[in-house]
């Protein structure tokens, strides 16, 4: 069975958003699953911006946290009346009522990435038992819906954060494009693992190709096959495939009991292909556990992918 872990659980928002609320929340009712993150680079840029200070470190943050598929940011942002409402109701130990507002407008002007599929953006304008309830079921709902999310799921995934950019205008196609990354494991089932795909109509023969070329390094580098005439085993180094289409880099480890697929994608059409070299990654990892088995007993399989131009051709 296929998982897609969280790496990063973020709980972000203006102040009096109801943060600290909703973490104790998710902490009981999920018994302490996630690593909750109180405030995230989001929180760091707004705060530099309202403070006149440098932003290009927080927004690169920002950034490299959203990119990162396994990072779930749970986005508080209550209409400017509630939070205003609990300030007169509780104060703030930093903020006066114009600066709570201040912040507020910030964080409304960024209300736009809750767009990316890895961010819940949430209303949480109520108060009281019932509303802070349905809130932490709804979070925690969403976090769990995204941890057991299938190959499908996670393609499309790539596919809606890429197509909700911002491009700075309706003719850059070159906008269009950004580096991503994200891990599933599996449990050695491989039950989505479809020798299909070997034989799809466009890509295909392209596969076949990395897939005899993979199962030959490895069967090479077993044997001594290689420059030092040493037969490797599961401590190697040296189970590598590199190229220069589009699937460009994979490298075979198995540490502590973990079989680990690296993957880097130099350029990645997130529209027409990806779907496609997603299920054929899996399938060459089931197809390595099945035919080297020799390398070693292990306990589940890492897909580790990096796609360093994901961009979308309509």
């Amino acid at each position: 069975m296929i998982s897609f872990p969280t790496q990063y659980l973020v709980v972000c928002g203006p102040d009096l958003a109801g943060k600290t609320s909703l973490i104790r929340g998710i902490h009981k009712e999920s018994g302490y699953r996630w690593n909750i993150q109180d405030r995230s680079f989001l929180s760091m840029l707004i705060y530099a911006k309202m403070y006149g200070r440098d932003t290009g470190l927080h927004a690169k943050g920002l950034w490299s946290e959203l990119t990162n598929l396994n990072n779930r940011i749970v986005f508080l942002l209550p209409p400017e009346e509630a939070v205003l409402r609990r300030f007169a109701q509780r104060g703030d130990d930093i903020q006066d009522e114009d600066g709570v507002r201040r912040v507020h407008a910030m964080f409304e002007d960024h209300d736009w990435l809750g767009s990316f599929p890895n961010v819940l953006l949430m209303d949480n304008g109520k108060d009281g038992e019932a509303a802070l309830e349905r809130a932490v079921t709804h979070a925690c709902a969403w976090a769990h819906a995204k941890e057991s999310a299938d190959l499908e799921d996670v393609a499309n995934e790539v596919r809606r954060f890429v197509s909700v950019m911002p491009t700075g205008a309706p003719d850059n196609m070159r906008g269009y494009e950004t580096q991503l990354s994200f891990t599933l494991y599996d449990d050695l089932g491989f039950e989505e693992s479809d020798s299909e795909i070997m034989a799809d109509e466009e890509e295909g023969e392209y596969y076949q190709g990395i897939l005899h070329r993979v199962m030959g390094k490895l069967g090479s580098e077993l044997a001594g096959h290689n420059e030092y005439s040493e037969k490797q085993d599961a401590s190697s180094r040296r189970f590598v495939y590199t190229d220069d289409t589009c699937i460009s880099f994979i490298q075979f480890l198995i540490r502590d009991g973990l079989l680990d697929m690296h993957v880097i994608l130099r350029s990645t059409n997130v529209l027409k292909t990806f779907h496609k070299d997603l299920a054929f990654l899996y399938y060459l990892l089931s197809s390595v556990h099945e035919n080297y088995s020799e390398l070693g007993p292990t306990r589940a399989a890492r897909m580790r992918i990096q796609l360093n131009s994901a961009h979308l051709v309509r």
